[in-house]
């Protein structure tokens, strides 16, 4: 497929965006609406039985440059000498996974220019926004973290385990007991089937019932109370046995953290600070899709709201991507020129550029 002339403002080079989630590697060309492809994580033949990140964070070099060579090869059919990269890292990654990270991309993909970014500032971009705070849930990772005039602050980051593929087990067990318990495991591609198509954060907003068969042959039909559980351990994490709080609990103490260390100055948004940042909370991620769970966050965090203002949750429709999205936004823009590593940098100062110019 031909790529988009519509790259980067100014000419240059092309720009490829590669947003490398735990779950799933989004590639495609900046100024795009939404990624050529998508990886999963999981199951690539020149890998192995090996996946590449765990808790977020990359756990296996190897495997994550033979899922970038497959993306760049087979995916997009790139030559990366001849490409800059735009490439997202998570916020919580060591540091000294960032400068492996371009030293990989500079010195085993030869790129001439690279950046490195974090996903909520891309999600941010997304929304078209530079102040707020980012709910992001993926495939091993939930995440609220205040975003101040296009960058994270480190000291609001907090995060919880219940993500992705904890719900996909969790739903694993809500189908064995709709079912009567006993008999076979239900897979997990049937636990996660069903979790992304029936699931729900309340009975209210529940899709229509829809019947599936189990391995052993039994077919079932959730109730919609049923459904609504799919999504519970977000909220209620105990159920999975995690002692965090639920999501509402990492908006708020998000903005405590950012409350007790003078992070933010009040008048920010030129009204009160902390009611003004529960005004701008956004969704980001694949975990986030479930129905009705913009209005139930609303609902629990209208308990911590100060005075008596509604929290607004901004929740596009293509925020399953939405880290991919914005960096596609930045990476079109003239203002990247300012912003890109390039080979001669990172050939005078080594690796330590990517803590000094990108994050």
């Amino acid at each position: 497929m031909p790529r988009s002339e519509n790259h980067q403002e100014g000419g240059g080079p092309p720009c490829v965006v590669m947003e490398s989630g735990s779950g799933s590697i989004k590639i495609g060309w900046s100024g795009e609406p939404e990624p050529r492809g998508v990886l999963p994580c999981a199951g690539l033949e020149e890998a192995g039985d090996a996946r590449p990140f765990r808790d977020g964070r990359v756990a296996d070099w190897e495997c994550l440059e033979a899922y970038w060579d497959h993306a760049f090869t087979n995916l997009l059919n790139i030559d990366t000498e001849k490409c800059h990269l735009l490439v997202s890292c998570a916020l919580h990654e060591t540091k000294d996974n960032r400068e492996r990270m371009i030293q990989t991309l500079f010195e085993t993909f030869a790129a001439p220019h690279v950046y490195i970014g974090s996903p909520p500032v891309f999600e941010m971009y997304a929304y078209g926004r530079e102040n707020g705070v980012v709910l992001g849930s993926g495939a091993q990772c939930t995440y609220a973290v205040l975003v101040h005039e296009g960058l994270p602050d480190p000291r609001t980051l907090l995060r919880s385990s219940v993500a992705g593929e904890t719900l996909t087990k969790w739903s694993a067990h809500v189908l064995q007991q709709a079912a009567g318990g006993g008999g076979a495991a239900v897979p997990d591609a049937l636990a996660c089937a069903v979790k992304e198509r029936q699931g729900a954060a309340s009975a209210d907003a529940a899709p229509p019932p829809q019947k599936f068969s189990l391995p052993d042959g039994k077919s079932i039909t959730l109730s919609r109370e049923q459904q609504a559980q799919l999504a519970e351990p977000l909220f209620n994490p105990s159920l999975v046995g995690e002692a965090s709080g639920g999501i509402a609990n990492l908006v708020g103490d998000c903005l405590k953290a950012r409350d007790r260390d003078g992070a933010i100055e009040s008048d920010v948004f030129g009204v009160d600070g902390t009611a003004a940042w529960f005004d701008n909370i956004v969704l980001a991620g694949g975990s986030t899709m479930f129905a009705g769970l913009p209005e139930r966050l609303e609902a629990e965090l209208q308990l911590r709201t100060p005075g008596a203002k509604r929290p607004k949750i901004a929740a596009r429709p293509e925020r399953k991507h939405a880290a991919w999205v914005g960096a596609s936004m930045l990476g079109s823009l003239s203002v990247m020129s300012q912003m890109w590593v390039s080979k001669e940098e990172y050939d005078e100062t080594g690796p330590l550029i990517v803590n000094r110019k990108c994050f």
